[in-house]
């Protein structure tokens, strides 16, 4: 399936959209409520797929022998921890994306506090057969520069070890922010945390709680900044989300990544009003090492503005859903902006996109659902834009396109 997407350059982009709940914070809530005592009621849960599988998943259990969780990274590595703490057997399946992505380091973590898992078919990937049982080892050391996701999900079953769980972080601390959040999420359970330097204790505890509540999702905020800077005297609203200083979300620094692009943030209550209102620069650096998915939304910007940038903390962009470092630079190429690698974790960008090609190329999604709603922006500043397999958008966000349409743009099927 092939959409195109496209907008009328002459009208300035303008209205209000109410973004989705955070895909992010919505699992880690799930998988706390499923460890507490009473499961607990979430405000303003997620709807995309990840979390509806992660909503699957906490209503089968304990009732099923094997699972599926498709290509949902963060799915794969919260139950893959979680199950190992839970007595019984169980077998991990998945599509053939996620067999390529690594989970050795967390199976290693797991096994080093007494979990027993084994590979079934490639050592260090899925799927995995997990014999579940109580953990009572209480100290692990993970590699903390390669995925927070793996520092989460040993997190979280923390409380119902028995003897908790101390988590040494080696070297530096990639997407911290993303730890910040299962903090802030385990805290509003009951739980009893502390993150140090290098270290993260979490006590043994009942979790408890009447509601909590799930803001919106900073990282699909990126997608607007991105229309809001390619169209100009444009001006967009997103509400239900915190301003930076209050949110939990890493992501949330899209309000100043977006500000030498061009784009002003100004916040009323929960409601962020964006605006075309100051001047981009003439060259942009950027680190991502906090804030990695933002990557896609930015280099596309970047790209389509003219802009050189380079980027810095990309290296984990690699064991996404895609490799987005070679998708990214894929796609770019076909429209003459060079993406390449100076080192494995530097990324330089140069050149513009060309307007006369971009009608004639369809650009590939690659199974990832940042990388379509990246490249569909370039509607804001081009005649037409051909996505290549739309419907991967559901993954983090199932409202993508009928919310692009309420603001005007025109979206139909090939």
């Amino acid at each position: 399936m092939i959409y195109t997407v496209a907008y009328s350059s002459e009208t300035p982009i303008k209205g209000q959209i109410q973004l989705d709940g955070s895909k992010s914070i919505s699992n880690r809530l799930l998988m706390l409520s499923a460890s507490a005592a009473t499961p607990f009621q979430i405000e303003n849960l997620g709807t995309s797929d990840d979390v509806a599988l992660m909503q699957k998943f906490v209503h089968a259990f304990p009732d099923f022998e094997s699972f599926h969780v498709h290509n949902a990274g963060t799915v794969t590595r919260f139950v893959t921890a979680f199950l190992a703490n839970e007595p019984g057997t169980w077998e991990l399946q998945c599509d053939p994306p996620m067999k390529k992505r690594p989970i050795k380091l967390l199976v290693d973590a797991l096994r080093e506090i007494g979990a027993t898992i084994h590979y079934l078919e490639e050592d260090d990937y899925l799927p995995l057969k997990i014999e579940g049982q109580v953990l009572t080892g209480n100290y692990v050391s993970i590699p903390a520069d390669i995925s927070s996701q793996y520092i989460s999900a040993l997190m979280m079953i923390g409380p119902s070890m028995p003897n908790g769980i101390t988590i040494h972080l080696e070297g530096e601390i990639a997407s911290k922010p993303y730890i910040d959040i299962t903090v802030k999420a385990m805290e509003q359970c009951g739980a009893k945390v502390t993150f140090e330097g290098q270290e993260i204790q979490v006590q043994p505890a009942e979790l408890t709680a009447e509601s909590v509540f799930n803001e919106s999702d900073w990282s699909a905020a990126a997608f607007y900044y991105a229309l809001v800077a390619l169209q100009p005297n444009s001006s967009m609203a997103l509400s239900k989300l915190l301003p930076p200083a209050a949110s939990t979300q890493g992501d949330a620094a899209v309000v100043d990544v977006f500000k030498p692009l061009g784009v002003q943030s100004k916040f009323n209550g929960k409601t962020v009003e964006l605006s075309q209102s100051i001047p981009a620069q003439s060259s942009v650096q950027f680190d991502f090492f906090d804030k990695p998915d933002m990557v896609p939304a930015v280099a596309v910007t970047c790209a389509a503005l003219g802009i050189p940038a380079t980027f810095t903390g990309v290296k984990n962009l690699v064991i996404k859903e895609s490799n987005r470092l070679v998708a990214v630079q894929t796609e770019l190429a076909k429209v003459d902006v060079h993406f390449f690698e100076v080192t494995k974790d530097e990324w330089k960008l140069e050149g513009q996109i060309n307007a006369s090609a971009i009608t004639e190329v369809t650009f590939d999604t690659y199974e990832d659902h940042r990388i379509a709603m990246a490249f569909a922006t370039l509607a804001a500043k081009y005649p037409q834009v051909n996505i290549h397999e739309p419907h991967v958008v559901s993954k983090s966000y199932p409202a993508y396109w009928d919310d692009l349409a309420s603001i005007g743009f025109d979206i139909r099927e090939m």
